[in-house]
């Protein structure tokens, strides 16, 4: 028997198809959105209201994240193909507590799960962004 299309999720899956498109046409050549921020920079925005503008959908991620709000940070990631918004989004299931998903994120990154704090490899993936 076969599955029926649920136009919505077709609709939302092309989305983000696209919005990972557009990400990567702005990010240069070493995979990062081209911005003179810093991490120190960075770390300094968490006390704004929003995340600072130009900033690649991985790192929004984390920006979001860091201001307890994992639910956009997710949303931010999920439907990108980008490596670092795998990497993200692997992170943020580490975040969770589940290492089944976070697993098959950070293989899509190419990465391994870290061995260290949450919050320490939150700040590995921000450096490794941005510097």
């Amino acid at each position: 028997m076969r599955q029926r299309l649920n136009p919505i999720r077709a609709l939302w899956s092309a989305y983000g198809r696209l919005r990972g498109l557009l990400t990567l046409h702005l990010t240069t050549q070493n995979g990062t959105v081209d911005t003179t921020m810093n991490f120190k920079e960075f770390h300094a925005s968490l006390s704004q209201p929003t995340p600072p503008q130009g900033l690649s959908d991985a790192l929004t991620a984390l920006w979001l994240d860091a201001n307890g709000q994992w639910e956009a940070a997710h949303d931010r990631v999920r439907d990108n193909s980008d490596q670092p918004s795998a990497w993200v989004h692997a992170y943020l299931h580490h975040v969770e507590g589940v290492l089944w998903n976070a697993d098959y994120w950070y293989g899509r990154a190419k990465k391994k799960r870290p061995n260290c704090t949450t919050r320490e490899e939150w700040q590995q993936i921000a450096q490794s962004l941005l510097d």
